[in-house]
C-alpha cells in the first residue's frame, strides 16, 4: 500500500510506504519488513487516510518512539506497579543534551558533561552514571518514555493472539495515538504523543499515565547534587 499526499497550501509531501524503497528508517520489528516515513505529519494522521495492516499501525508507533522529541519539554506521569499496587510518579524533563528522569525517588540526571543516578530525597549519595536497577521495582526503566515504551511494543506485537485496534485518545490534555494489543495474558495498550512521547503505557506489570506536559523547563533539575 502507498500513500502520497500534497497538503492544501503546497508547503510539502509526505508519503507512507509498506514493502516499499527505504526512505526514512527500517523499524526494527521482527518479521514485519517495511519502511515508513512521516516527515513531520504525525503518523496518525496519515493512518486515518489509508486501510493499514495490524503490523503497519503497530510499527509507526515504534517510529514515533524512536524518534522522541529532544525538548524543551517537561512530562508528568502517575505509575501503578500492579503487583503490589504500588502507586508512584515519574517525570522526564527534556532540552537538547540534557535529560532529567525522575522515577519515584530515583533521579538520573545527564548534562553535556556526566550522568548521574541520584534521589530526591538525598538519602544516598549520587553514583556516577545511569543505574539501571535502581527503578526495578517500578517495572520501568529511565528510557520508559521513549526506547523502553518501543521495545515493549515490538515485544507485544510478536506476541498478539488477534488484530490490534487502533484509537485516539486526548491523555494529558493532548491528543494521543493509541493501539490495543490483544495478548495471551490481557490487552496491552500504548498511547503516544506525536511528539513521540510515551501517553500512556497500560500492560499485565504496570500502568504509565501521563498527566500533564509543558514546554516550561526547570533547570535545577539538570543539577548534580554534590557530596
Amino acid at each position: 500500500a502507498a500513500l502520497d499526499r500534497v497538503d492544501v497550501v503546497g508547503e510539502r509531501e509526505d508519503r507512507l510506504l509498506v514493502g516499499g524503497v527505504p526512505l526514512h528508517r527500517h523499524l526494527g520489528v521482527p518479521g514485519v519488513g517495511l519502511t515508513v516515513e512521516v516527515g513531520d505529519v504525525p503518523v496518525h494522521r496519515l493512518l486515518r487516510l489509508v486501510d493499514v495492516s495490524d503490523e503497519v499501525l503497530d510499527a509507526a508507533l515504534v517510529v514515533e518512539l524512536d524518534a522522541v522529541t529532544a525538548g524543551p519539554v517537561s512530562a508528568r506521569y502517575d505509575l501503578l506497579v500492579k503487583y503490589g499496587m504500588t502507586t508512584g510518579y515519574a517525570e522526564v524533563v527534556l532540552v537538547p543534551g540534557r535529560r532529567s528522569i525522575t522515577i519515584g525517588n530515583v533521579h538520573y540526571i545527564q548534562t553535556e558533561t556526566e550522568a548521574a543516578t541520584c534521589t530526591v530525597d538525598s538519602t544516598a549519595p549520587c553514583a556516577g552514571g545511569f543505574n539501571p536497577q535502581a527503578t526495578s521495582d517500578w517495572s520501568i526503566s529511565y528510557d520508559f518514555y521513549a526506547a523502553d515504551a518501543a521495545q515493549r511494543l515490538r515485544r507485544d506485537a510478536m506476541a498478539k493472539v488477534g488484530p490490534s485496534l487502533a484509537h485516539d485518545e486526548s491523555i494529558g490534555g493532548l491528543p494521543a495515538t493509541c493501539v490495543d494489543l490483544p495478548l495471551p495474558n490481557g490487552t496491552a495498550v500504548y498511547c503516544v504523543l506525536d511528539d513521540g512521547m510515551l501517553a500512556m503505557l497500560d500492560d499485565g506489570d504496570v500502568r504509565v499515565l501521563l498527566t500533564s506536559v509543558t514546554d516550561a523547563i526547570d533547570n535545577t533539575k539538570f543539577v548534580v547534587p554534590a557530596g
